[in-house]
């Protein structure tokens, strides 16, 4: 059960930092409204912490076998080695690359701690993940954002359908590879 939802949240979790990273500028301009433009400047960290709360999902789902098995006892030093991480970035990066590494040294801990979490809880609650089919969803996101993302910020009508047509691509993409199964 666990290895599906696991397949299955990155499925949908890929496919939601697709369209947020493909329509964020619209999406400031549709929550901020008149004051879109003080946000816009921070559009470049939104698929970077789109992704980043993606990894802490995946450890939000890992953390269900240290709590079945009574070893919760591991996750302040998961934890406390993600915020060390995330500290350590911002320290040396924010002053030379600005709120961006903010960002990057988000993402960086969730994954290191989705990374170190998993390694953990498989020695003592071992579950037979997907791996094919999250390896099929990792590649055509990344396919998807790679030829996507030239068009980002293309905010000509062209440019708007040819980002929904790319977005659209992911899961016909996955068809095509058979990822979906009766």
């Amino acid at each position: 059960m666990c290895a599906r939802v696991t397949t299955y949240f990155t499925l949908f979790g890929i496919f939601g930092c697709l369209i947020l990273a493909t329509f964020a500028r619209e999406i400031i301009v549709l929550i901020a409204g008149d004051n879109a433009q003080t946000y816009l400047e921070g559009i470049r960290v939104v698929p970077i912490v789109g992704l980043a709360f993606f990894f802490h999902g995946l450890y939000i789902i890992l953390t269900a076998g240290v709590y079945a098995e009574g070893r919760a006892g591991s996750l302040p030093f998961i934890v406390g080695t993600g915020a060390c991480v995330n500290i350590a970035i911002n320290i040396f990066l924010l002053p030379k690359i600005g709120f961006i590494a903010a960002a990057y040294s988000t993402l960086i801990a969730h994954v290191l701690m989705a990374v170190l979490l998993y390694l953990i809880v498989r020695r003592f609650y071992p579950v037979p993940y997907e791996y094919g089919r999250l390896g099929k969803i990792c590649i055509a996101g990344a396919v998807v954002f790679v030829v996507l993302s030239p068009h980002l910020h293309d905010t000509s009508i062209e440019g708007v359908i040819a980002r929904v047509i790319f977005v659209a691509g992911y899961p016909l993409i996955l068809w095509g590879w058979r990822f979906f199964t009766p």
